[in-house]
């Protein structure tokens, strides 16, 4: 869908865009276990021209909306409004096999509709594993931050690394005491970077080095 905004290799448009599309269809296979999406829509990538060149990353400084094939979805039986709503439903810890904590964003109950935000480490379960003290829980939390990471790493364009992920930042709850930022649960992944936490990189054994 995106592919004419590139133009063509003889008459060029945007030389690059977001990948947003690979983004969130690569959290929608961590909250399902089912790669079938992201094989499909990485041989859709496979198939564009050589001048369509995307930004690939994990996280940005925006909220992650569910952008998904949902034609292809609904020949598994997932429709969109159920669907979105499970995949907000985990990432926001309210599903029994949840590891996430995430926030919603613009949620809109009449539409079924939200959007969610969270920092990749929390969303990938360091953040619930660290609160409760569980060492193999926060193995597989970072096994899975790091796996998510090396595929962005993988995919043909330009890799971004969005500001804390390096480290496994956290998600950052001040903002609910600002009241110019209370309302806008984005800020939840925009907190200011912990360079105290950074300087753990070189020690062994911390979750910054490990990551």
């Amino acid at each position: 869908r995106v592919a004419p905004y590139f133009g063509t290799p003889d008459k060029p448009e945007c030389h690059m865009l977001y990948n947003v599309t690979t983004m969130c269809t690569t959290w929608h296979t961590v909250a399902t276990a089912d790669t079938a999406l992201l094989r499909r829509q990485l041989d859709i990538l496979a198939g564009l021209p050589q001048n369509c060149i995307f930004q690939n990353y994990l996280r940005c400084h925006d909220d992650i909306g569910w952008g998904l094939d949902y034609d292809f979805l609904a020949r598994f039986g997932m429709q969109e409004v159920p669907h979105k709503k499970y995949l907000n439903d985990f990432f926001t810890g309210k599903t029994a096999n949840s590891f996430a904590i995430g926030e919603l964003y613009n949620d809109d109950p009449r539409l079924g509709d939200a959007r969610l935000c969270g920092t990749t480490a929390s969303l990938c379960g360091i953040e619930r594993a660290g609160f409760a003290g569980d060492k193999a829980a926060q193995e597989k939390a970072v096994r899975l931050d790091l796996t998510l990471h090396a595929f962005m790493l993988s995919q043909s364009g330009l890799p971004v690394l969005y500001s804390g992920d390096e480290i496994g930042q956290l998600n950052d709850y001040s903002y609910k005491d600002d009241p110019e930022k209370a309302s806008d649960s984005r800020y939840i992944h925009r907190g200011a970077f912990p360079w105290a936490l950074a300087a753990n990189r070189s020690i062994p054994g911390t979750l910054q080095n490990e990551l």
